[in-house]
């Protein structure tokens, strides 16, 4: 049996008055929100905007439910391409900085190919 690799893909974040940061995203098609790392806002914000407040709880891998942090919305651009995203944010304490899940996959038209797990956008 072959296992599934974790996409890791740079991502830019634009930022409002031109910034742009740089990294590494893990695409997620099982993620029902896009994320953003707390302490890689607490680097970046500056760089990209503002937070604005939000109500939204995430349900983790273990059931654990967390409260977010915040939203950022932004351009992204992945390969040169460039949609409007929100992220909701909150402190993954190392285990990503940024994750693009399906409201990206979406906003990208992504396509899944299950037979080499590989995706098109």
């Amino acid at each position: 049996r072959q296992k599934s690799e974790v996409y890791h893909q740079w991502v830019k974040l634009h930022g409002l008055n031109g910034e742009i940061v740089r990294t590494k995203a893990v695409v997620d098609g099982g993620a029902m929100r896009n994320m953003l790392c707390t302490r890689k806002w607490n680097e970046w914000g500056h760089r990209l905007g503002e937070r604005e407040t939000s109500a939204a709880t995430m349900k983790v891998a273990d059931n654990h439910h967390i409260s977010s942090a915040g939203r950022w919305t932004g351009k992204t651009e992945v390969s040169g391409i460039e949609v409007e995203a929100a992220f909701e944010m909150f402190n993954s304490n190392g285990a990503f900085e940024v994750i693009l899940g399906k409201p990206w996959l979406r906003a990208v038209k992504a396509i899944h190919h299950f037979e080499d797990d590989s995706i098109d956008i």
